[in-house]
């Protein structure tokens, strides 16, 4: 589906599959104005716009990508928009997101059994989730500069690495995470964190 402006647009509740190319030259990818369902459900599945996918209004959305979700003003554009606290964000290990999530108090599940993730920017590239959660199976890792604001929960049930990069927990750190060497973890003053898996080599 190729439109100039907005290519699917949702004004109830509903459910969008795509398994194949989803993309507005400007506007909304897929914008959503009462909730929904979004499953980018196959690797080469292609959603793209000015955001990418937008969810409005009142009723939480869901969001499910296994592929590639675009922004077409780049990393500095939004590829994942939500306004609803009631709305999830989940990633498995081999999606990509081109442009920033913006979690509207909402959650981001970090996701895939059998392959290894590899996440950069909590809090800036995937800003404004109260709730971070690495589900049972999953293995993720984590690079680059991250931060856990005050008030913002992470739990981990998978297994979750911090490599060659900095974590700066403000928040509830919960379940474990190993810091490999070349790893940071500072916590704030605000900070909490149970269950620490382990450290190598480490500054903390």
């Amino acid at each position: 589906i190729t439109a100039g402006s907005t290519a699917v647009y949702g004004s109830g509740i509903g459910t969008v599959v795509n398994q194949g190319t989803i993309a507005a030259t400007s506007g909304y990818g897929i914008l959503l104005q009462a909730g929904g369902t979004v499953s980018n459900s196959a690797s080469a599945a292609l959603i793209t716009g000015q955001v990418g996918i937008a969810a409005y209004g009142t009723i939480g959305a869901t969001v499910t990508n296994y592929g590639t979700i675009v922004s077409s003003d780049g990393t500095s554009g939004v590829a994942v928009q939500f306004a609803n606290a009631d709305s999830v964000l989940t990633l498995e290990a081999h999606g990509v997101l081109v442009g920033t999530a913006v979690g509207g108090g909402g959650t981001l599940n970090l996701a895939g059994v059998g392959s290894v993730g590899t996440l950069s920017g909590l809090g800036s590239q995937y800003s404004g989730f109260a709730y971070y959660a690495v589900l049972a199976g999953a293995n993720w890792v984590l690079t680059g500069s991250n931060t856990l604001a005050n008030g913002t929960i992470l739990v981990n049930a998978g297994t979750l690495t911090l490599v060659s990069g900095s974590l700066v927990n403000g928040g509830n750190l919960s379940g474990g995470i190993d810091v490999a060497a070349g790893g940071q973890l500072t916590n704030a003053a605000t900070g909490q964190v149970s269950g620490l898996a382990g450290a190598s080599g480490a500054a903390y």
